[in-house]
């Protein structure tokens, strides 16, 4: 986990030293191990180091040979069995870095064969000195955050929005701010609430030149993933049997994320998720610490994760929150947030959590993000089943006023959109309902009835989960600690 920051201008341009190791100072609480600043003519990147696997220079970054250069955020947990190929390409490694397997693999296999091959959380700047042309590249999930601007010729991105201040005046956009009141703020797969500045999407390759527009173009989405075929196959299976190889693909997940030269604990809810993460990890022979919040009142899980932590007999440490203790951070967090408004106020206990973790010197948390979505664990999507019998009443006046004129738009409360919903929509340039209709038609061998079921989990995938992983991103990082998601590996999803 790092940060990174950067500038290409036009080819007539120079990059300032100075200017881009400012903006990796504004990152510094992402990667406080290490820093490194590297520029050539338009271009200048530097980079912010929490040191994780390989700590020696042999990880340093950016990392470069002059013709091409990396500065990557994230880690590529299969990275150990792409070394053998690249080692038959010629490759000499001097570390046993993630970063440089990645770098080696730009390098020799290019871009895109990189993006198809590596399996993690990701998002990086690579650099190719003699096109000037540089790549931004983002995780499937958009597990890791990237940000870009382009403004006068010149392109600039950084992990954070604050790292662009130096180059673009980060103002709040008045209309996406007043919708992320209504929960717009941080689900946008694009966009964020300042102007000018957009993500790198999920699963994006964003390419450009010195002085030409930044293209943008998707890799993966979440439709390559629906095999009609597959589901049948499953249907088919014995639940024994599905449940023995899901508990095999959760136990891989979980042993390639404990890849680490730094300490490793467990967030621990008490919930399913986190605690079948933190048995998995027993299982496999590890002793991990266990790190949860109380929070004080009649929604506190600190039971569940003590009965956890007494049956895997693993330390447990309690990062005690008091309801007023919100006002003593949420300043803090707003900061680190990035955005006007914290859409899940658990991020501020949360915040406390890992800084918890990181004064027992742990790096690295594993967590549960991921499962709800993937399984359906909301209440909310299960009380929807049950929405249209309960609405039945009420459906039936419905269709006896609406057939007087007169009381049809005095007393139909039922809309099918809110404004609130409209505008929403609108600010994400309704992505959300052109996402939607691809899962449909992704779906298109289920029976209407099952239908909605089925679409529960890729919807919650694509609106509901970046929210959580933007939280866990800036709360984790706010204490210099990696949240890893073992639900959220490839072969799980």
């Amino acid at each position: 986990m790092c940060g990174l920051a950067g500038v290409l201008h036009a080819p007539s341009g120079v990059a300032s030293p100075q200017l881009v190791e400012r903006m990796a100072t504004a990152l510094r609480h992402r990667g406080p191990d290490d820093a490194g600043v590297l520029t050539d003519g338009p271009f200048g990147v530097a980079h912010a180091r929490l040191s994780i696997v390989d700590p020696s220079t042999a990880g340093y970054q950016p990392m470069s040979d002059g013709r091409f250069t990396l500065a990557y955020n994230g880690e590529i947990y299969n990275h150990a069995s792409l070394r053998p190929v690249l080692e038959a390409r010629g490759v000499r490694f001097i570390g046993h870095s993630d970063t440089e397997t990645l770098f080696h693999a730009l390098r020799v296999l290019g871009v895109p064969e990189t993006l198809r091959a590596v399996r993690g959380m990701f998002a990086f700047a690579f650099y190719e000195h003699e096109q000037q042309q540089l790549h931004l590249c983002r995780d499937r999930f958009g597990i890791k955050p990237l940000y870009y601007t382009w403004r006068s010729g010149t392109l600039a991105w950084g992990s954070e929005i604050k790292a662009l201040r130096e180059l673009h005046p980060c103002r709040p956009d008045p209309f996406k701010t007043i919708l992320s009141i209504a929960g717009g703020g941080n689900n946008s797969h694009r966009y964020s609430v300042f102007e000018g500045i957009v993500h790198v999407p999920p699963g994006g390759h964003v390419s450009t030149r010195a002085g030409e527009a930044p293209k943008v173009a998707l890799y993966f989405s979440l439709t390559s993933m629906l095999d009609a075929a597959y589901r049948r196959e499953l249907d088919g299976m014995p639940y024994e049997e599905i449940t023995r190889e899901l508990a095999r693909l959760m136990a891989r997940s979980v042993d390639s994320m404990l890849m680490s030269d730094a300490p490793v604990g467990v967030l621990a809810s008490g919930g399913l998720d986190s605690s079948l993460i933190a048995a998995l990890s027993r299982r496999a022979g590890h002793s991990l610490p266990l790190y949860t919040s109380e929070v004080v009142g009649q929604y506190s899980e600190l039971a569940d994760a003590q009965a956890l932590a007494a049956h895997l007999d693993l330390p447990l440490h309690t990062s005690r929150f008091a309801p007023a203790a919100l006002l003593d951070h949420i300043v803090a967090c707003t900061w680190h947030h990035e955005s006007p408004l914290i859409e899940n106020l658990s991020g501020v206990p949360f915040s406390q959590v890992c800084l918890l973790a990181r004064d027992h010197g742990v790096k690295v948390l594993l967590s549960g993000e991921g499962a709800d979505e993937l399984f359906r664990g909301y209440t909310v999507q299960h009380a929807r089943r049950f929405v249209r019998a309960a609405m039945v009443p009420f459906t039936v006046l419905e269709r006896l006023y609406r057939r007087t004129p007169l009381l049809r738009t005095a007393l139909a409360w039922k809309q099918r959109e809110s404004a609130a919903d409209f505008l929403v929509g609108l600010s994400h340039e309704f992505s959300r309902g052109i996402a939607r209709r691809e899962y449909v038609d992704a779906y298109a061998d289920v029976s209407r009835r099952a239908l909605s079921i089925e679409l529960e989990s890729p919807i919650a995938m694509y609106e509901h989960l970046i929210s959580l992983l933007h939280r866990n991103d800036r709360m984790g990082m706010m204490a210099s600690i990696e949240a890893r998601f073992p639900f959220l590996s490839e072969d799980v999803v």
